[in-house]
């Protein structure tokens, strides 16, 4: 019998309350911070494969690179694949646990516990499959297993972007004209000539074995991140920049506000192996799960994926108030809008400012709330058209609004501001020029 160190080739995100994983089909945002990390592992199928390469990883594990903190490192091991290594005790794992230690990452027993329990539980029923030729040797020093917990069955709510046949496109477009989608702002991160940072997944097929005779192929595909909060697209182009030693005064990384309706439909368009992905407000999403659920004025919409520490999607928030707050805007405007806030604050601030102006809306201290997502939200809007409904406005957290309006007052981004979608040759798949790549290999200069 052999005393194995548990070793996770895994960063600790540096945001705030939040990490994502997959829980069938939904992408879900789960609570973390208020557990110590204690859930780091979903029960999702592993798969086992002896690595040539082990040895050099486990010298490298002291390395600061594994123990950073950063967005896109989250994403990599939430929707993609996640390494664990189990190693026999030597001088680089040793140094790699006491940095864990220091980060108070391993200090959580209950959260060591629940792993094992995950882990010991994927053993026997089979779903952990192995390949293994070879024993590990108690004599080789750096003997390792890897374990690659696999995560690329990506699944999102549902949304208007795999569903859009010819009508749903008529309806769609009816929307946007009608409702204020074009003016819900998104980002995007690209490079020096507007093109569109996009993220390959792994080669999968250079170290996972499914027997001992016949090597797994899969074709690799691409990921284009929209990101709702732009301190998140931040966050992505600050990796960026920190991994391939970019500086950031280069101008060569930016980022570029697109629009919610620029995303459907480069979601419609077929560009090989792309993949377009819309990333929730991860702080929105970890205040909701945490803080807002707690609220009495909050009822979550019966179609609603969520629990104590996961939501699906991106929150919205419609007041149950609508009829009275849609009078009051109405006095005002000749083309008044149903709100649809992103945002809980913004959505208690917009209410109690109108309430307070307003002396035929019933004053309350908290508005009530029915919290939905935005993908399933749209998808209901267009799959049940009707043109007497009210129009929506999509409004986007202060933060973001601020930001945009900047970004808008000094100039820049203004084809997106004129309506103009992103062209698609900025986004043709420039693999050999592509910043960021999951696989080993380095990227090109700019």
């Amino acid at each position: 019998m052999f005393l194995f160190n548990m070793i996770f080739a895994h960063s600790f995100l540096n945001l705030p309350d939040s990490f994502l994983r997959y829980i069938n089909n939904p992408i879900i945002i789960s609570d973390y911070t208020h557990k110590k990390k204690d859930s780091i592992l979903s029960s999702l199928p592993c798969l086992i494969s002896n690595s040539d390469s082990s040895n050099i990883v486990l010298d490298n594990l002291a390395n600061k690179n594994f123990l950073s903190g950063n967005f896109f490192t989250r994403l990599v091991n939430s929707f993609w694949y996640q390494k664990i290594y189990l190693s026999i005790p030597n001088k680089s794992s040793y140094k790699y646990i006491a940095e864990l230690n220091s980060l108070d990452i391993l200090k959580n027993k209950i959260g060591q516990k629940k792993f094992l329990s995950h882990f010991s539980k994927s053993l026997i029923d089979g779903s952990i499959q192995s390949s293994l030729s070879q024993r590990i040797n108690d004599n080789e020093k750096n003997s390792s297993m890897i374990y690659i917990w696999k995560k690329y069955k990506i699944g999102f709510p549902l949304n208007l972007s795999n569903q859009m046949n010819e009508s749903f496109k008529k309806n769609f477009k009816y929307l946007c004209n009608h409702s204020k989608v074009k003016s819900f702002p998104l980002f995007i991160v690209t490079n020096n000539l507007n093109q569109m940072v996009i993220a390959e997944t792994p080669e999968e097929s250079n170290y996972i074995y499914l027997n001992t005779q016949q090597k797994s192929v899969l074709k690799p595909y691409y990921q284009a991140w929209f990101f709702i909060n732009f301190q998140d697209a931040e966050e992505y182009l600050n990796y960026i920049s920190d991994q391939y030693n970019i500086p950031k005064k280069s101008n060569q990384l930016r980022l570029f506000i697109c629009n919610l309706e620029t995303f459907y439909k480069l979601s419609n368009q077929s560009i090989g192996s792309v993949q377009f992905r819309l990333v929730p407000d991860l702080n929105e999403v970890g205040r909701l799960v945490n803080i807002y659920s707690l609220s009495r004025n909050l009822t979550f919409n019966k179609n609603q994926k969520y629990g104590k520490d996961y939501f699906q999607g991106q929150p919205i928030y419609l007041l149950n108030q609508d009829k009275f707050l849609y009078e009051a805007i109405k006095k005002g405007k000749n083309n008044p809008y149903r709100p649809i806030f992103t945002n809980y604050e913004t959505a208690v601030n917009a209410y109690m400012n109108l309430s307070n102006k307003d002396s035929d809306i019933k004053s309350f201290k908290l508005p009530n709330l029915i919290v939905y997502n935005l993908e399933d939200f749209l998808y209901e809007q267009v799959n049940k058209l009707d043109q007497s409904q009210i129009p929506f406005l999509l409004i986007p957290s202060k933060s973001s609004y601020e930001f945009t309006k900047n970004v808008q007052s000094q100039g820049m981004n203004n084809p997106i501001y004129n309506d103009i979608i992103i062209s698609l040759s900025y986004l043709k798949l420039w693999t050999k020029r592509i910043l960021w790549s999951l696989t080993s290999k380095q990227p090109q200069v700019l």
